[in-house]
């Protein structure tokens, strides 16, 4: 399994998005995905900002039990590097020369695929470092291009966005299937204020998706049916639409959350 993980927004008040990308960050690597096979692109170094009394740290719940931004976190692009045409990119191994293999997504044909996104955004579209935009057409034309060149299995793409599920209104490619925050003209919502960093920590549909995770290991059967349902409009503020247009091939409530969220090998010994 290989996944990209993308924080869009910039700027201190906006430290939610980067807790959101590191807290999904940790997850997947908690259920067994190695971080040669993570992308990981924050907009903005929340931690080392001068307005952060816990310098050097991201935290994303109520009481800072758990830290986000530790030792072993890979950031592959940071700053203004993070932008619309970076996310294509990296989607299509379309890089420029010089760029190092850790910077890239390298699926194949058996490959499954998780995409998570955060930030600001509208009715198909997700803002980047308060600057440009990233389309819903973009996404849907990188995603034809991914199936073009047998760089996927299956994609699950995650957005936690205002409007989230009209950023995947576009896609037609086969086996993708959408999980979003929100649907057309709703808004998404934080979760916790923290005081003493003056911003909110975590939105409402990340916490609650990591919330669920929290509960799982790696060879855990848990279903997409069952995160589906634990995403209760009193919980999220929103409605959580899951989108299955394109993920015809099989029931997709009923795929196990770990093949995309884990890398789990069953082996045989040979004698």
């Amino acid at each position: 399994n290989w996944a990209l993980i993308v924080d869009a927004s910039r700027y201190w008040f906006n430290y939610r998005h980067g807790a959101n990308a590191l807290s999904m960050y940790r997850s997947v690597k908690r259920m067994g995905i190695p971080d040669s096979r993570v992308v990981l692109m924050l907009a903005d170094d929340h931690a080392c900002d001068a307005r952060n009394p816990a310098h050097g740290r991201v935290y994303g719940d109520e009481d800072r039990g758990v830290e986000l931004y530790g030792d072993d976190v890979e950031v592959d692009y940071r700053g203004t590097e993070v932008t619309p045409e970076r996310v294509i990119r990296v989607l299509t191994n379309r890089h420029e020369r010089g760029t190092p293999r850790s910077k890239k997504l390298l699926p194949g044909a058996r490959s499954n695929v998780l995409i998570y996104i955060t930030g600001h955004g509208g009715d198909g579209f997700i803002k980047f470092q308060d600057q440009t935009e990233l389309r819903a057409e973009e996404i849907a034309d990188a995603l034809a291009q991914m199936h073009a060149r047998d760089r996927y299995n299956e994609v699950l793409f995650l957005a936690d966005t205002c409007q989230a599920a009209t950023l995947a209104k576009a896609i037609r490619s086969p086996r993708v299937l959408a999980l979003s925050s929100s649907g057309l003209g709703e808004n998404s919502y934080s979760r916790f204020l923290d005081p003493g960093l003056g911003v909110h920590v975590i939105d409402r549909f990340t916490y609650h998706v990591l919330e669920f995770f929290e509960k799982l290991k790696p060879e855990s059967a848990n279903t997409m049916g069952e995160l589906e349902a634990s995403l209760t409009p009193d919980k999220l503020m929103s409605r959580a639409v899951l989108d299955v247009k394109t993920f015809t091939h099989r029931n997709a409530r009923a795929m196990k959350l770990s093949e995309f969220f884990g890398a789990v090998c069953k082996a045989r010994a040979l004698t």
